[in-house]
């Protein structure tokens, strides 16, 4: 299996309901079934793969419509057609997004300052798939691995424009932690219909709340002394839970080292 497209799995959301997980699952198990070593099909595991990239793509949007609900509803009553009605409602999931034409979708995007050029090409990615593998033309994929590399590539292009919105959440996380909290399923309680993913608590201030291996000691440093800088009682009560409890033991002193001040 071509390990690089497990990544995918970095941007589509942590906690997921029911039909979210069966959905996900049902297109990763198909995009490994077309990936063995003696599938003659494996130039078509773009199509599961490219479910689960648009599936990233609309989570990331079901995020913005909480972030900007006027100007999101704006853009689904204009491009939501007949199935508009349905993109307004507030209880919409990241499914409904599917309602808006694929090449369309990007353009969200744009309200976190993500440019037209990058926009451009995101939509280049769609159409490649739309017009050689969508439709019963002949058409197949001849560099299946370089392309699940631009896939990635567009997420990750993707991902920082999300930093600031994450720095608020992290932010208030810091603010609301109270000595009654059970501080070690405290982020844990708070997924639920967040959207978030791995790749938010990698860059930024989420990554003080992070226990992940992937996440660099510069960005999990940065967001420590962050959090320590603030002079939040609130803050401090999760520095000492993590400095705790950090599975890496150079973290746990690295944090007991900032909050001592040393």
């Amino acid at each position: 299996m071509y390990e690089a497209a497990q990544e995918i799995v970095d941007y589509l959301p942590i906690n997921r309901s029911r039909p979210e997980a069966d959905y996900i699952d049902h297109l990763w198990n198909a995009f490994a079934a077309l990936d063995s070593t003696d599938s003659n099909a494996r130039p078509f595991i773009m199509m599961p793969f490219h479910l689960l990239f648009m599936l990233a793509l609309q989570f990331k949007g079901a995020r913005l419509a909480k972030i900007f609900p006027d100007a999101v509803n704006l853009f689904f009553a204009g491009v939501g057609g007949r199935n508009k009605d349905k993109l307004l409602n507030p209880k919409r999931s990241a499914f409904d997004l599917a309602l808006v034409n694929e090449r369309t979708l990007p353009e969200l995007f744009r309200l976190v300052g993500f440019s037209e050029e990058k926009t451009q090409k995101v939509k280049n990615l769609i159409d490649d798939r739309n017009n050689n593998l969508a439709h019963a033309k002949g058409g197949s994929e001849p560099d299946p691995d370089g392309k699940i590399d631009q896939y990635l590539d567009a997420l990750k292009e993707l991902q920082p424009f999300f930093v600031p919105h994450n720095d608020q959440i992290a932010e208030q996380w810091l603010n609301e932690i109270t000595d009654e909290d059970d501080l070690g399923g405290y982020v844990d309680a708070r997924l639920p219909n967040s959207q978030l993913c791995l790749a938010d608590f990698r860059a930024g201030q989420l990554a003080v709340f992070s226990f992940d291996e992937y996440v660099s000691i510069e960005e999990w440093r940065a967001a420590v002394l962050r959090a320590h800088g603030s002079g939040s009682r609130s803050g401090m009560l999760w520095l000492k839970h993590m400095a705790q409890n950090h599975p890496d033991r150079e973290r746990c002193l690295e944090a007991t080292r900032i909050i001592g001040g040393v």
